[in-house]
């Protein structure tokens, strides 16, 4: 939906996103280790309006910042 700004599940052209909001409240973050919550991993966020379906992207500045990424490695699991 990001790139293409159509719903990739029902093809609607009605999306809308947070991306140009400052960034706030939990369902803008990531949870870290044992369900906290941290700060420095906001989301953009983008929502279908036509089916419901939401996708979620790490913001480009904290995949920038090494300390956030590195904090996120040693927090998460690797699916690979």
């Amino acid at each position: 939906m990001k790139a293409s700004r159509k719903c990739c599940k029902c093809d609607s052209k009605e999306i809308y996103s947070n991306s140009n909001q400052p960034s706030r409240g939990d369902r803008s973050s990531i949870a870290g280790a044992n369900g906290r919550v941290s700060s420095s991993l906001w989301l953009h966020v983008y929502v279908c309006l036509g089916c419901g379906f939401v996708e979620e992207y790490v913001r480009p500045d904290v995949l920038l910042d090494d300390s956030k990424i590195a904090k996120l490695k040693s927090e998460w699991e690797s699916v690979n």
